[in-house]
């Protein structure tokens, strides 16, 4: 037997959606940019497939017809798609899952081609382990911004999707989780003194980001297309300049007037 979805005795399935579509107000088409040649979401699709606990990968998209370019490349690397809503993102990852058979949920966007498959991997077997509701490595953030990820029951999140109307919970899909923190157990993943640099962007959501993205690649993918947050960190203690290209972005809330 595998190790991945083994849990208390029992087989849970353990699906990792990535959320992607073509529209961005601050970039659009992001996701599809090619770095090294090669579009971010392939790079993420890429990594995440040497996680030891993932058996299956889904891009949740959705229906409007800019997206087919999203379809087609998860052809192209393999791995499933799924499209639904373009606004009600809850729905569309509920649906996607309900339609994997996915006990287990790792929530992961796709503005994330820096992610690394070990943090991957900590949060999903620190769920499995200790009977969380909700583990992340985001909440509080204390890694850099762009290595997120987190791990929680399908069967919570279709409740979710069933009962709760609030547009922002429906837009941010794991939102009622940390909002409603009495409810749920949760868990997290903090990040060693190395990596703890949260104000660090390493997200994609402007063109400063992807010039940013772009050089980490440029320099360290040819040496190894799977290079992790500690090749990162040792490229930018050697080259400091690059973390002023995309220093002054800001992330936008998810509540309006939220800080």
């Amino acid at each position: 037997m595998s190790n991945k979805g083994y849990y208390a005795g029992s087989e849970l399935k353990i699906t990792a959606s990535i959320e992607a579509r073509f529209s961005s107000s601050r970039l659009p088409g992001k996701v599809l940019n090619k770095v090294c040649g090669i579009p971010v979401l392939s790079h993420m699709v890429r990594r995440l497939k040497r996680s030891s606990f993932i058996d299956k990968i889904v891009i949740a998209t959705t229906t409007n017809p800019k997206d087919i370019a999203i379809c087609e490349l998860a052809k192209q690397e393999g791995v499933d798609y799924f499209q639904g809503s373009e606004d009600d993102v809850l729905a569309r990852v509920v649906d996607c899952h309900e339609r994997a058979g996915s006990d287990v949920i790792v929530e992961l966007t796709g503005d994330c081609p820096l992610i690394d498959v070990y943090w991957v991997d900590r949060v999903i077997e620190k769920f499995l382990e200790n009977k969380w509701d909700f583990v992340s490595n985001c909440i509080p953030m204390t890694f850099p911004r762009g290595l997120d990820c987190k791990a929680f029951w399908y069967k919570d999140l279709k409740w979710m999707a069933d009962n709760i109307k609030d547009m922002a919970v429906r837009e941010h899909v794991s939102l009622h989780y940390y909002e409603k923190k009495g409810r749920y157990k949760l868990g997290s993943i903090e990040s060693p003194d190395w990596l703890k640099y949260p104000d660090y962007r390493w997200t994609l959501d402007t063109k400063e980001d992807l010039e940013f993205i772009s050089k980490i690649y440029e320099a360290l993918y040819t040496k190894d297309n799977y290079f992790n947050s500690w090749d990162i960190m040792h490229l930018l203690k050697k080259s400091p300049e690059l973390l002023t290209i995309n220093k002054d972005i800001a992330q936008k809330p998810i509540r309006c007037g939220a800080k």
